[in-house]
């Protein structure tokens, strides 16, 4: 008489992130920042603002493709928009020295350095910018939470 196989029941798909969940959110970061980049460049202003957008669009991102409804998520939204924002804040400033250097955006990322763009950004940006992406990241992590 053979005894049955207590194996491991399988797990639960929903309860994992998947990668293509994972590929999606690093798509949609790079997207963001690229879309604020142009925006800050073309108005010719910082726009720190979209950083609200931006956590809201990578919150709802989370979402549609369905990531575990686990204590994680609102970290990862996080940790995405933080992401964004330093993505962006690098552009931003690559930018507008490259435009002053007569250099396409492109070229300035590629010379500019990201120790050199933080030390741009840390005499460009005030207050209320600061208080933008704080407030973003709080957005963020808000609307990725697990539903009760």
């Amino acid at each position: 008489m053979s005894l049955p196989s207590q194996s491991a029941s399988p797990s639960d798909p929903r309860g994992r992130w998947r990668l293509p969940t994972l590929l999606v959110l690093g798509v949609s970061v790079v997207v963001l920042a690229l879309a604020w980049t142009v925006l800050a460049l073309v108005f010719d202003r910082e726009l720190s603002g979209f950083a609200l957008v931006a956590a809201a669009l990578l919150a709802s991102t989370l979402r549609y493709w369905k990531a575990p409804e686990r204590a994680s998520r609102p970290w990862v939204a996080a940790i995405a928009l933080a992401v964004c924002v330093l993505l962006a804040r690098w552009w931003i400033a690559a930018g507008f020295l490259g435009a002053s250097l007569g250099l396409y955006p492109q070229e300035s990322v590629q010379r500019m350095g990201l120790w050199f763009a933080t030390y741009l950004n840390l005499h460009a940006l005030g207050a209320v910018d600061y208080c933008l992406f704080a407030s973003a990241l709080l957005l963020a992590a808000y609307l990725a939470r697990p539903r009760v």
